[in-house]
């Protein structure tokens, strides 16, 4: 009886504060989330010391971005899809899992190499490499989790719930981009005499890989921009559902997500 009085109480203030300011409520929820996932991720590899950059990068951008992001996105979809039809669950689940995931995941690639202080090239590299594995786990493992919370959960608890969702997503996504930075490490570290030759040969072939990488993330984009076209599409001949223009503005972005506007849009940084 002792300690459930206080924890009433906490969740009490909790839930106020949801209600009361719900975006900064949710951003600060994700940001000790996700740094709370990074430190559990690094003590599961064997870290003695935890890696403070990486720590810094997971905070900031749950800060910034974990909880704004599907604040947002899950308003605009309340917003759009007025209602809880079985249509309207079936179109939400869609858009969070063809046009908004596909996005973040890419943004959280980026962005969290940026925070950890690598140079864009490395962030665009490292995106490359690990965009099209990441997303596919991301489909296979969390889908059923994410229709459960549009499907069962309030809307104001939607972002919470996707956040102790991704707590073990973050652990999973540090553990492979580790994985990938030890790799990089070791390959660095290897030298390997080669003759002029076998240099060249291996150049190319690397540039091969490298192209076919690229050529993966666009060809992902423009099957993309289908999907985030013809679920646009149905959504707008719904006369049943007024739109503002926040939503039209954010359906217009949504259907023209080539890779070439992502590219720009990381340029920025």
């Amino acid at each position: 009886m002792s300690l459930s009085k206080p924890l009433f109480n906490a969740l009490s203030f909790y839930l106020e504060q949801l209600f009361m300011h719900p975006l900064r409520t949710k951003s600060i929820t994700s940001c000790v989330l996700a740094s709370s996932a990074n430190v559990v991720s690094q003590k599961l590899m064997g870290h003695k010391e935890i890696n403070q950059q990486s720590l810094f990068a997971y905070a900031i951008f749950g800060l910034l971005f974990g909880g704004s992001m599907p604040h947002y996105f899950y308003k605009i979809m309340e917003k759009t899809l007025v209602g809880r039809t079985k249509l309207n669950q079936i179109l939400f689940f869609a858009c969070e899992r063809l046009m908004y995931t596909p996005m973040f995941q890419a943004l959280s690639l980026f962005c969290l190499s940026i925070f950890e202080g690598k140079s864009k090239e490395a962030a665009l590299q490292n995106l490359y490499t690990l965009y099209w594995p990441v997303l596919k786990a991301n489909w296979t493992y969390l889908s059923l989790l994410v229709f459960i919370n549009i499907r069962f959960v309030p809307p104001i608890f939607r972002v919470l719930i996707g956040n102790f969702i991704g707590f073990g997503w973050v652990i999973f996504l540090t553990m492979k981009r580790r994985k990938l930075q030890n790799q990089l490490d070791t390959a660095k570290n290897t030298r390997i005499i080669v003759t002029d030759s076998d240099s060249s040969s291996t150049g190319t072939t690397r540039k091969r890989k490298s192209k076919d990488n690229n050529w993966i993330v666009n060809d992902f984009f423009v099957f993309w921009s289908i999907c985030s076209k013809t679920l646009a599409f149905v959504i707008l001949m719904n006369k049943d559902h007024k739109m503002d223009s926040v939503v039209t503005e954010f359906l217009r972005w949504a259907i023209v997500p080539k890779f070439y506007r992502i590219h720009s849009i990381i340029s920025f940084f």
